[in-house]
């Protein structure tokens, strides 16, 4: 220790980080070589990185030295901008519906309809009358799993909750 720096652990913090920057460059790059390979048509499921990664030197007539490690080497490709760039990942777009009032009535009105009335109880029957999270036999109630086949739904659109997993599984 030395004026009140302990040098054995900057040391150690120096190696940590340049440790961490030398995975992130090799995940960076190696994901580049795996999204170029996917490009080209190449079929990597059930291959190995490393064979992935002779694959891709190889298709692109980038002779490696035999003295440098694979992994060094296509971090020195990385840091030299060689590797082709990344394809962006798309996001899928999120579907907003908007709940109306008049929707919201709607809905009400049906949830005390008798033909609501007749597919809670054959869903409960189906399910062995009991909540489908904590086996209780009480309050129990309609949920829907899906509302693609709302107003025509089948005993498989619907499962039993209780009337506590209900609120909690709906966030109330």
């Amino acid at each position: 220790m030395i004026g009140g720096i302990d040098h054995t652990n900057l040391e150690t913090m120096a190696h940590h980080n340049k440790s961490m920057n030398y995975h992130i460059k090799l995940k960076a790059a190696k994901r580049r070589i795996f999204d170029a390979l996917e490009r080209e048509g190449v079929n990597l499921h059930g291959m190995k990185h490393k064979k992935r990664i002779s694959t891709f030197l190889t298709m692109f007539d980038i002779q490696r030295p035999i003295e440098i490690r694979t992994d060094a080497f296509i971090i020195q490709l990385y840091e030299q901008d060689i590797l082709p760039e990344p394809t962006p990942k798309k996001r899928p777009e999120k579907k907003v519906k908007i709940i109306t009032d008049e929707w919201r009535q709607k809905y009400l009105d049906y949830l005390k309809s008798p033909e609501w009335r007749k597919i809670r109880i054959e869903c409960i029957i189906h399910w062995g009358g009991k909540c489908v999270l904590c086996c209780s036999e009480d309050r129990l109630q309609g949920h829907h799993r899906t509302y693609k086949n709302l107003y025509h739904e089948t005993v498989e659109d619907v499962v039993p909750l209780c009337f506590k997993c209900h609120k909690i599984h709906h966030g109330k």
